[in-house]
């Protein structure tokens, strides 16, 4: 009997251990145990997701599939991971500090221009921004629907206006349409300008490529030099030119004041570091329809965007190249408040 009796607690402890250790590797324990979490401590997140949703609250359950937190507004909410482009722990005084427009879910505030020009993005309905280069130009901005953007600009020599239309092709390509057009505040050397524009956008608001043409026109007033003329009868007839005291010849001179033309091609980038900074870059070719040199000026700038702590401001660091003029080393600052 007691032979028998402790035969049978071996076995029984042996299957016992043998149980133990099938459980430990089982992989249904285990899916278990990776899939779900329970937060022992209080963590708090900051979700951007792809459509542009924002949500902050504490963490109460994370598994492979979803985050699961405590909003101050909607209380427990579920969010599959799928829809989360990214995600940022926060302390628990931080939240709330995301207050902008109603685009303050998107994870970049400003992705309709870059240093100056635009891309085929638009300003959604109710929102809009202040820009100001340089401390001299000024323009506001706004969302009259979502296709739709207008605005004003003011400089110190005049002011005008701005208006772009912007279709979405596919979720990767947009294109727009629109101009700007500056009136002076009085007459002089240089007259009414603007620009046509139509674009051409690859990418999110995110990261994303534009192609823009522009025509621009210009007033000003230009000095003509010349050594002879033709009259009316179409009669050659030399020019009359004068000499300087130091003995210099000076050919005949006039002004002309008119309206000029010119071709503006232009290739702006955006790259996104992180939700406070990006890279910028445009670079512009203008071939000047009055000239004969057929060497277009050349622009460029490269810098990056920076956002304040609240997002609630933006800054624009750039050094500008005029390699066709031998131009290099031009500070850019610029500041944009979303509102």
């Amino acid at each position: 009997m007691v032979l028998g009796y402790i035969h049978r607690m071996k076995t029984n402890l042996i299957l016992a251990f043998c149980l133990s250790i099938g459980m430990a590797f089982a992989p249904t324990f285990q899916a278990q145990e990776t899939t779900s979490q329970t937060t022992t401590a209080d963590k708090y997140v900051r979700i951007f997701l792809h459509n542009g949703g924002i949500y902050e609250g504490r963490v109460i359950e994370i598994t492979t599939e979803h985050f699961l937190i405590e909003t101050l507004l909607m209380g427990a909410t579920k969010i599959s991971k799928s829809q989360i482009a990214t995600l940022t722990y926060i302390e628990q005084e931080q939240m709330g500090e995301m207050k902008s427009n109603n685009r303050s879910a998107d994870i970049n505030p400003q992705s309709s221009r870059y240093f100056f020009s635009p891309s085929a993005h638009a300003l959604k309905q109710g929102e809009g921004y202040y820009h100001n280069i340089w401390l001299g130009y000024n323009s506001i901005s706004y969302g009259i629907t979502d296709d739709f953007t207008a605005g004003i600009t003011m400089t110190p020599i005049g002011m005008g206006a701005t208006a772009k239309y912007s279709y979405q092709l596919s979720d990767k390509v947009s294109t727009s349409a629109g101009g700007i057009g500056v009136l002076p505040f009085a007459e002089g050397d240089l007259g009414s300008a603007g620009i046509a524009f139509v674009n051409l956008t690859f990418g999110d608001e995110r990261k994303n490529l534009s192609l823009n043409y522009g025509l621009a026109w210009y007033g000003s007033t230009r000095t003509i030099y010349i050594d002879a003329y033709t009259d009316d009868n179409g009669e050659y007839h030399p020019a009359y030119p004068h000499y300087g005291d130091d003995g210099t010849y000076y050919p005949m001179r006039y002004d002309e004041q008119g309206t000029y033309n010119a071709h503006m091609f232009n290739a702006s980038g955006m790259f996104e570091v992180s939700s406070r900074i990006w890279i910028l870059f445009e670079t512009y070719f203008i071939f000047d329809l009055q000239t004969e040199d057929s060497a277009p000026i050349n622009a460029t700038v490269m810098g990056v965007r920076s956002a304040s702590r609240k997002r609630d401001a933006l800054w624009d660091w750039g050094m500008v190249a005029l390699p066709s003029e031998g131009v290099f080393g031009i500070p850019w600052i610029a500041c944009t408040v979303p509102f």
